[in-house]
C-alpha cells in the first residue's frame, strides 16, 4: 500500500510538471527561452549535477548549446561554461548528445565511464540521461541530464523527460515557423519600402525632367 501511494504521488508530481511545462513552453517563440524554461522546470523535479539543451543548426550541421543549468554556478559562470562547452561538443558525431540526435534513441546510463560514446565535460560524472528532441523522424536536438552519482536516474525520470522533450519539440517547431514567417514579413516590408523609395525617386526625376522641358520650351 505504501509503495502504491508513493507511485501515485510520483505520478501526480509528473502530471503537475507536464501541465506546467505545457502551458509555459507552448507560449514561447524564442528557442533559447524555450530551452532555458525547459531545464528550469526539470530542475525543480530532478536531482542532477547539470543539465543541457542542445539544438542542431541546419545550415552549419553543428550542435549549439542553447541552455545550461548548474546549481552551483552564477549567471556569469553559466555563460562562461556555455562558451566552453560549445567549443568542446559541436559535431553531431561526437558525444552522447550527438549520438542521440543522430540515432533518435534515448540513452540512460548508470556508469558513463564504461560508455565509449561519452565525452567528459565535467569531472566526476557517473550517470546520464539523454533524450532526443524531435517530431517523428525529424530530430533536431537533445536534452541531457548528468549526475555525479551512479545509477541516478530511473525509468520514471526517463518517461518524464521523454514527454517534456515531446512538448519542447512542438514548441521549437512553432518557434522556427514563427521566425520564418517573421523573416518573410520583414523581407516583404523591406521590399515594399525599397519599391516606394524607387517610385518617389522616379516621380522626382519625372518632375525634374518635365520642369526642364517646360523651361526649354519657354525659351
Amino acid at each position: 500500500r505504501v509503495q502504491a501511494e508513493a507511485g501515485i504521488q510520483r505520478r501526480v508530481i509528473e502530471l503537475e510538471v507536464l501541465y506546467e511545462s505545457g502551458l509555459t513552453i507552448s507560449s514561447l517563440l524564442n528557442e533559447r527561452e524555450i530551452a532555458e524554461k525547459l531545464i528550469e522546470i526539470l530542475g525543480e523535479r530532478l536531482s542532477w549535477h547539470h543539465a543541457t539543451v542542445r539544438i542542431l543548426v541546419p545550415k552549419t550541421n553543428r550542435l549549439d548549446l542553447l541552455a545550461l543549468s548548474h546549481p552551483d554556478l552564477n549567471s556569469q559562470q553559466i555563460r562562461e561554461q556555455r562558451k566552453r562547452l560549445n567549443a568542446i561538443i559541436t559535431d553531431p558525431e561526437k558525444g552522447l548528445s550527438g549520438w542521440v540526435v543522430k540515432h533518435n534513441q534515448v540513452v540512460r546510463s548508470g556508469d558513463l565511464r564504461d560508455d565509449p560514446r561519452y565525452s567528459q565535460t565535467f569531472p566526476n560524472i557517473h550517470s546520464g540521461l539523454y533524450v532526443p528532441i524531435g517530431i517523428g523522424e525529424n530530430v533536431f536536438g537533445c536534452i541531457a541530464v548528468e549526475s555525479d552519482e551512479k545509477d541516478a536516474f530511473t525509468s520514471n525520470d526517463e518517461r518524464l523527460l521523454i514527454t517534456l522533450a515531446s512538448q519542447a519539440a512542438t514548441a521549437f517547431e512553432n518557434a522556427r515557423l514563427y521566425q520564418a514567417v517573421q523573416k518573410e514579413l520583414d523581407e516583404r516590408v523591406a521590399a515594399q519600402k525599397a519599391l516606394s523609395e524607387y517610385r518617389d525617386q522616379l516621380e522626382e526625376l519625372v518632375e525634374e525632367r518635365t520642369a526642364a522641358l517646360q523651361a526649354s520650351e519657354e525659351k
